[in-house]
């Protein structure tokens, strides 16, 4: 999920995705799956610095936390995690929100 520079909204293209996560992960736990759990990693405008990155990074995973918590997502299987940009990934792909579900 992308964001704007200097924003934590979520668009209307990342409540969509995070609805179709949601219906995937259903119908897993509908065929038997289990929800192991949800990773957020955000990664921060490569652009800002210090803490304002940091904060900015933080305020992206938290929105996304709370939009897959209000769409079902049970709040004790996600996980948050900042990453930086300053790898090959965080640099090409910055100012996101990166969601992997583990289910079984």
């Amino acid at each position: 999920i992308y964001f704007e520079p200097d924003a934590a909204e979520l668009t209307p293209i990342a409540t969509a995705i995070i609805s179709t996560l949601m219906r995937q992960i259903d119908q897993c736990r509908s065929a038997g799956g289990e929800l192991l759990g949800i990773n957020i990693a955000a990664y921060p405008d490569r652009d800002a610095r210090g803490r304002i990155a940091r904060a900015e990074a933080q305020a992206r995973a938290s929105v996304v936390r709370e939009a897959l918590i209000e769409a079902g997502a049970p709040a004790r299987t996600i996980r948050t995690e900042r990453r930086t940009p300053d790898t090959p990934e965080g640099r090409v792909m910055q100012r996101r929100v990166q969601i992997v579900a583990r289910l079984h």
